[in-house]
């Protein structure tokens, strides 16, 4: 009996410690729903747009696509509001002579998802981190604390493991899940 209360004891001692790595390696910071409309929406750009209409396209004196804050300022892009943007208008016109692209039209998710980032304010799609420097004393007080709470006879066993030097260094939410 006392054999199995240890084992269920160290098993819910495990569990903490994934919760506190969790919490270190993690909790400070993922990417917010708009930061990830704006990734998705420059996806399709790169995919559907970038080639005619990016930096060094053949249609760059009607709608460069450098950055959200270009699209914004050369009039192309009105935040908040897709019916007004020249933009979104082209890709939904239904004249295919005036609809982009040219010859096509992208699919109602595609189109969807940009007015959805219009709709959003049009964030920015460039990867922001906002990293709170973490010192290895806050890290090792954490730990200590966790210590502390743990019964004498699990202390021995217990084992740390952080990416606070990766979190520290900017590597995003994507590279510390990997």
């Amino acid at each position: 009996m006392q054999i199995r209360k240890r084992r269920q004891t160290q098993t819910n001692k495990f569990c903490s410690y994934a919760i506190i790595l969790t919490l270190i390696g993690f909790g400070f910071g993922t990417a917010d729903a708009q930061q990830n409309i704006a990734q998705q929406t420059y996806a399709i750009f790169q995919q559907n747009c970038l080639n005619c209409h990016g930096p060094h396209g053949a249609f760059t004196e009607q709608i460069v696509i450098d950055s959200a804050a270009g699209l914004i300022d050369s009039g192309a892009v009105v935040p908040s509001n897709p019916q007004q943007s020249e933009l979104y208008t082209r890709l939904t016109h239904p004249d295919p002579a005036k609809r982009m692209p040219l010859g096509g039209q992208l699919s109602d998710d595609a189109i969807g998802t940009i007015g959805n980032w219009i709709q959003a304010g049009a964030p920015t799609w460039e990867i922001q981190h906002d990293v709170n420097f973490i010192s290895t004393d806050t890290m090792l007080t954490v730990i200590q604390n966790h210590l502390g709470g743990l019964d004498a006879f699990d202390r021995p066993f217990a084992r740390y493991f952080t990416m606070t030097h990766l979190y520290n260094a900017g590597e995003g939410p994507e590279a510390l899940r990997a």
